[in-house]
């Protein structure tokens, strides 16, 4: 019988792939590295001091040492904002076995205690590796405020000690920070949410929908249990940025492709609009005073307050443009452009003040919170013990003027009694 030469080679070639597949097969690596750290896996750094990465060391069973393989994700540690940052190693033999991810956690902290001071400025910053991180500054102190587990975290505003933002896990989020915990915060249907100022327990933003697959932006409330849609009238999208008791502020885009801000006191809205702007928009309120920012001829932007009847428009000092963005008692936040990045910068009684995040790439200062009281809480200690000094003061004069008329009536002198009677008296 003859055989070609096809059926030949294939006899000869299938049992040499079965024996080569089943040599693999058995011979299969499947055991992944181990990372181990190098040093401690938790560091703590002093406000201002710095922080040196001491690396990992990686074996594997095949592959042996694989060090320089070693991948370094997690947060960019900032030792000039306190918080708490997580470095994660990870590392995937020739064969593609992925280690366990391990970590390790830096706590920038204080040295001391910062003295108190009444006014707190929140914004964020971008780090060195192009993400978003929140900050808050007090007493000169950055401290960094981020949602756990998030990608990026914004803070746009701060009263009492609610701090609102949004934070980006691959879709937007509106958030809450008290202090101590995070609540998210999502408006039903939407597929963008940004909480973006708060009050007592209000807090407002913005959310957008999908219509025709493009986002359409509207303005919400929130009171803890319900969201409240705030739409100017006949606008084609509203946006709501701040708010102080029940007075909200914010922008619209109106059927002029142009935007306009606005106030809403919970029953009508008004227009803001500065004289000759192209475009107008507001951000923070406080009392009657309003601020924003409005875009000239030139499509160059300035910062503005607004007493109800007048603006008056806030530039930076040699800033290309500048934006105000917060106002808490006689304090205004925001955001100026000098020919690079962004800074934040805060105006107080005519003088500017820059911002910027230690080791940023950029910062913006967005919410701004003055508190007053402790100083009222001073201010009646105070008066109590100056109080407690005056009646101090009183019983050692009743004291004396006691003293002095027992002694004038052990000496028979009526003439002193009745003299002493009526000083005393008078005290009264």
């Amino acid at each position: 019988m003859k055989h070609s030469t096809s059926n030949l080679l294939a006899r000869i070639f299938i049992p040499l792939v079965f024996i080569s597949n089943l040599t693999s097969a058995f011979g299969q690596d499947t055991t992944p590295p181990v990372i181990s750290l190098v040093g401690d896996a938790s560091v703590t750094v002093v406000l201002g001091g710095s922080y040196t990465e001491q690396g990992t060391t990686v074996t594997d069973n095949v592959d042996g040492n694989l060090n320089a393989n070693i991948q370094v994700g997690g947060d960019v540690v900032n030792p000039g904002v306190i918080g708490t940052y997580s470095i994660k190693y990870n590392v995937s033999d020739a064969a593609g076995n992925a280690a366990a991810t391990v970590s390790r956690t830096i706590v920038v902290q204080s040295a001391g205690t910062a003295p108190a001071d009444p006014v707190t400025i929140v914004g964020h910053y971008r780090n060195t590796a192009n993400v978003f991180r929140g900050y808050q500054l007090n007493g000169g102190v950055f401290t960094q405020v981020h949602y756990p587990g998030a990608m990026g975290t914004r803070v746009w505003g701060v009263s009492g000690g609610k701090i609102v933002g949004d934070y980006n896990d691959g879709a937007s989020h509106g958030y809450v920070y008290d202090g101590s915990n995070y609540t998210s915060l999502n408006v039903p249907g939407a597929v963008y949410t940004s909480a973006r100022g708060v009050s007592g327990n209000i807090v407002l933003g913005i959310y957008a929908n999908l219509v025709n697959g493009q986002p359409v932006y509207h303005g919400f409330s929130y009171d803890g249990s319900q969201f409240a849609t705030l739409d100017y009238p006949g606008a084609v999208e509203t946006t709501a940025r701040g708010i102080a008791g029940n007075v909200i502020v914010g922008d619209f885009k109106g059927s002029d492709n142009k935007y306009h801000g606005f106030k809403y006191d919970g029953s009508n809205y008004t227009a803001i609009d500065v004289p000759n702007a192209l475009h107008t928009k507001a951000r923070g309120v406080e009392g009657d005073i309003l601020v924003g920012f409005y875009q000239d001829a030139n499509q160059v932007s300035h910062g503005f307050s607004y007493n109800g009847t007048n603006f008056t428009t806030l530039d930076y000092p040699n800033a290309t443009h500048t934006y105000a963005i917060d106002i808490s008692r006689n304090h205004i936040v925001g955001i100026y452009e000098a020919g690079g990045p962004p800074h934040g910068f805060q105006y107080v009684s005519g003088t500017y003040t820059a911002i910027d995040v230690p080791n940023a790439v950029f910062t913006t200062a967005t919410g701004i919170f003055k508190n007053t009281a402790p100083v009222a809480t001073n201010q009646t200690i105070t008066m109590q013990n100056i109080r407690t000094q005056y009646i101090l003061l009183f019983l050692v004069i009743c004291f004396l003027l006691i003293g002095s008329c027992l002694l004038c009536i052990a000496f028979s002198d009526s003439r002193c009694t009745y003299k002493q009677y009526h000083s005393f008296k008078y005290l009264f």
